[in-house]
């Protein structure tokens, strides 16, 4: 979870609206929607208010925020393999499939080895 989506769902856990918590923290109510939808981040002064009013520790927003970064790396990292792993079977598929060709010929140089050689694969 971002900061952004942590600081909604503290707000209302807590039963305030976007309006009453700015007028306890003395920002406006854009201010606060700002940070709700991660287009700023409070600051530390901020962070401490909230982490007052909310009774939870400034680290244990950020460290859940933290684990939430690192799983979403993890998830890129894993996408981002499963690209690079298609088109690498892909190619060593196909160089497979060539080398049977060329193994596959006769003497004169007819592919009919190949049909025979892939008949055997499949069935």
């Amino acid at each position: 979870m971002d900061v952004g989506n942590q600081l909604k769902k503290l707000r209302q856990e807590h039963d305030y609206t976007q309006l009453q918590l700015a007028e306890k923290l003395n920002v406006s109510r854009k201010t606060v929607s700002s940070w709700e939808n991660g287009r700023n981040l409070p600051g530390i002064p901020i962070l401490i208010d909230l982490s007052d009013l909310y009774g939870v520790s400034i680290d244990s927003m950020v460290r859940e925020n933290e684990h939430a970064y690192k799983e979403e790396a993890e998830k890129t990292k894993t996408t981002i393999q499963k690209i690079w792993l298609t088109p690498v079977l892909s190619v060593a598929i196909a160089i497979f499939l060539l080398s049977c060709i060329y193994l596959s010929k006769d003497a004169a140089g007819h592919g009919q080895g190949f049909i025979l050689l892939l008949h055997s694969l499949i069935f």
